[in-house]
């Protein structure tokens, strides 16, 4: 099986999807498919691979004409080595790499399969409505209608896609995952690595910092925690996307300015050591699809404060954290009960690493999507109409482990992950 994924950058700054593409990526070359991966770029990028070290061929594509060069360099690569693809699985929405991927599939005669990865859900469809459909209407429609399937990560992002202008597909669920050989990571790498952190008790955010993070929730909350732990220090680790002025003017105006700390992206093993050096992991979004973020704290081991909106209830049901409301004091409160407690912190950090292994494996979230592919290429013609969920191998077994829903008229099949309280998981 011969499978081409197509993500729109591999930036570090770019954000989740270029570090979760290459993971499964490689789960999928590990379980015997052929992949390569298509990426834009652009000179002088960090990327988030070393593509001499990948099981799978990468090849980038850039132009001095911009992301539109780029993605018409893309369309011809694909138009050109079409004969060595089964599938295309092409990662992202409203861009010119994914619409002309698509386009090059279809004048290919490639089946390929669109995974949105929460572009089609109310936050991001709110951002430029307008410009959205337009180009909807221009290119995007087709791009989604004459897809095979679409990949949501989680019953969530399938329930708040908006399908109102476009025919439903077929479509799977397959979450992302969390790499399994991260750990053990020994303890105070990243203390040593910034020495000023050696003796403090560490909040730890990381991330694009993006309004829609709701880094100000974590201030609010440092302030009222700085009150009783005088060592407590904020560190936010990842690129900046526009909100650190705003935060940096918020940490100021409540002289917290001894207790903040910005550190810039890091990549790799430094994001690993920085999440075992963390007491407390902090995720307060407005809206998450599927946070690679908390994948990577509970595969290391972290205690968890997150917010509901990132649709991760196993963290709590599972005891590896807390899932609070949005507000300051509340999440002040979860953390105050970690930092408080002599054995609580350890317990997570055993729970989540639990929770990473037996639910998040890439091993058998490849598996899943192989199946998922076979189906595809075994009938080689998009199958545009109702959308019906295909079971997957992590849906509950039991009867009392379905929750069922009735999502514009339709009943999806068992969610994967979901625990025997009803409680959604991913």
């Amino acid at each position: 099986m011969r499978v081409l994924h197509v993500v729109p950058s591999l930036s570090s700054d770019s954000g989740g999807p270029a570090r979760s593409v290459p993971e499964l990526c490689r789960a999928l070359s590990l379980a015997g498919v052929e992949v390569t991966l298509y990426a834009a770029w652009s000179r002088g990028d960090s990327l988030t691979i070393d593509r001499t070290r990948e099981p799978f061929r990468c090849e980038m594509f850039a132009s001095s004409a911009g992301r539109l060069g780029a993605s018409l360099e893309l369309y011809n690569g694909i138009r050109s080595n079409s004969t060595e693809f089964d599938l295309i699985h092409i990662h992202s929405l409203w861009n010119p790499i994914a619409t002309m991927a698509a386009r090059a599939a279809r004048a290919s005669r490639v089946p390929y399969v669109i995974a949105p990865r929460g572009m089609l859900g109310r936050v991001c469809m709110q951002k430029g409505a307008l410009r959205k459909r337009a180009y909807g209407l221009l290119f995007e429609r087709r791009t989604i209608e004459g897809a095979a399937m679409l990949h949501y990560l989680n019953r969530n992002e399938f329930a708040e896609a908006d399908r109102s202008w476009f025919k439903a597909d077929e479509c799977f669920i397959a979450p992302n995952g969390a790499a399994a050989d991260i750990g053990p990571i020994a303890s105070g790498g990243f203390r040593k690595r910034f020495p000023e952190l050696m003796d403090r008790t560490i909040l730890l955010f990381l991330g694009r910092l993006d309004r829609i993070k709701g880094l100000e929730l974590q201030i609010e909350a440092l302030e009222l925690l700085a009150a009783t732990h005088p060592r407590i220090v904020w560190v936010a680790v990842g690129p900046d996307a526009g909100d650190w002025p705003r935060i940096d003017s918020l940490i100021k105006s409540k002289r917290l300015e001894a207790h903040a700390k910005w550190l810039g992206p890091l990549d790799g093993y430094s994001r690993y050591e920085a999440l075992a050096d963390a007491d407390v992991v902090l995720q307060t979004s407005h809206h998450e699809c599927h946070s690679i973020s908390i994948n990577e704290a509970l595969a290391v081991g972290a205690p968890l404060v997150i917010s509901h909106e990132a649709h991760f209830d196993c963290v709590e049901s599972s005891g590896a954290g807390f899932v609070v409301e949005r507000n300051g004091r509340t999440i002040a409160e979860a953390v105050e009960r970690i930092l408080n407690s002599n054995t609580l912190a350890e317990q997570m950090r055993e729970a989540g690493r639990k929770l990473a292994r037996e639910r998040l494996s890439w091993e058998r979230i490849a598996d899943s999507v192989i199946k998922e592919y076979r189906d595809i290429i075994s009938r080689r013609t998009p199958a545009i109409g109702q959308a019906n969920f295909h079971r997957s191998p992590f849906a509950a077994a039991g009867p009392d482990e379905r929750k069922d829903a009735a999502i514009d008229g339709q009943a999806p099949r068992e969610c994967p992950y979901a625990d025997r309280s009803g409680v959604q998981c991913l």
